[in-house]
């Protein structure tokens, strides 16, 4: 029988309690890996991770505290702990609490500033605080293991890919060598600070092939992200991927890392969908649809994320008329929506639309027209992340 697992709600009050702290009134900002709050007595982030006693993901947990600590120290442009003895253990979870860093704003995807910052990090010297071996996997094999869920005929195909892989890079040689890798560098665990750009989610900070940093940018193919990110990324970063044999391996083991987080979920219908997705796509070696990176804080939408739901779109014709909705707490007034959205999917100039030869005239400061094309989905779905990206960026947290 499985013991049940006490709510992230509970197991945060304990863990403030250990350390002096008050969760009252604390908000859910961010689940899926982690389950993320801001404090609202202190300004203080706390992430939560679901463990079930893991000495793995402990150690991982305590080495993202000792080498953000280092870095501060250093001068460079990492979130900071707290002063506090961490990470804590409540009910089950490890608790880690990190200084609230203000955001300057919305930047979108910046790929030069992520560049820059990994330029920076890959030439740092040998750190003096233990670090863990970069592990490509990750938890992988423990999540499959551990999910109720998960079809049998897919944990043995992912069991035996985990084998095949783990046995080719137990071989492989690093052409950027060794060093302090962040493990998780994309512009989402950018925080966008008034006076520099910050990077955030340390979790999976570890000592190993420099490559591991350039991965998740390489691989934005499957979550539908613009082709001109990777060879801007190799650009700036100063890396020819021709002279990186070991790209196409770290791809392969990101892919298959990339569906952990939603097997260690509960049984939720959303997080089950996009698990068997991902891993219907792995196994068939085809993909037809974007690979979601779900926020299921917001994906539920209840009080402790949105204030309001995302407004109603209609299409008709050459425009989408927005169906009366209330005001967004990221501080999106109706009255500045098309403008905000056209910020946001990036159209610029006259506004035309994705579709060739067609566009809005007037779109800027409308306040009941958008191009067509976005539909109710795509809007809903913008504007989630676009407050998802809001509250990493206020946090210092990560996707």
């Amino acid at each position: 029988m499985v013991s049940p697992r006490f709510s992230p709600a509970d197991s945060l009050a304990v863990a403030c309690a250990a350390v002096g702290l008050d969760s009252s009134g604390a908000e859910v900002i961010y689940q899926r890996a982690n389950t993320v709050y801001k404090l609202a007595s202190a300004p203080v982030v706390a992430r939560l991770r679901y463990t079930s006693g893991s000495a793995a993901v402990l150690e991982r947990l305590s080495a993202s505290v000792r080498a953000t600590q280092w870095l501060h120290e250093l001068g460079f442009p990492a979130v900071r702990p707290l002063g506090v003895p961490q990470p804590v253990a409540a009910h089950g979870y490890q608790v880690t609490f990190w200084h609230y860093i203000p955001s300057a704003g919305q930047a979108g995807r910046d790929i030069v500033a992520l560049a820059r910052l990994l330029r920076q990090l890959h030439a740092l010297p040998v750190p003096p605080v233990r670090l863990p071996a970069t592990n490509p996997l990750g938890s992988i094999r423990a999540d499959a293991a551990a999910c109720q869920w998960f079809a049998d005929a897919q944990r043995r195909w992912l069991t035996d890919r985990c084998d095949e892989l783990e046995a080719q890079y137990a071989d492989a040689e690093s052409a950027l060598g060794r060093g302090v890798v962040h493990g998780d560098a994309h512009p989402g665990n950018l925080i966008h600070a008034p006076d520099r750009v910050v990077l955030c989610d340390w979790d999976a900070v570890s000592y190993g092939p420099r490559e591991q940093d350039l991965i998740p940018i390489r691989l934005g193919y499957r979550y539908g992200r613009p082709a001109a990110e990777w060879p801007r990324l190799c650009e700036i970063y100063q890396a020819d991927p021709r002279g990186l044999p070991l790209l196409p391996l770290l791809e392969r083991m990101r892919e298959l890392r990339a569906v952990a987080a939603y097997l260690r979920l509960p049984d939720l219908p959303q997080a089950r969908a996009e698990a068997s997705h991902r891993i219907g796509d792995l196994m068939s070696g085809t993909q037809r649809e974007p690979w979601q990176a779900l926020n299921l804080a917001l994906q539920q939408a209840d009080d402790d994320c949105l204030a309001a739901r995302v407004p109603a779109i209609s299409c008709s014709g050459d425009r989408a008329v927005l169906a009366e909705a209330p005001r967004f707490r990221a501080g999106t007034s109706m009255s500045a929506f098309p403008e905000r959205l056209a910020h946001l999917l990036g159209i610029t100039g006259d506004h035309r639309v994705h579709s060739p030869g067609r566009s809005v005239p007037g779109l800027r400061g409308q306040a009941d027209a958008v191009p067509c094309r976005l539909c109710r989905e795509e809007v809903d779905r913008e504007l989630r992340r676009e407050h998802r990206h809001q509250c990493i960026q206020t946090a210092g947290t990560a996707s």
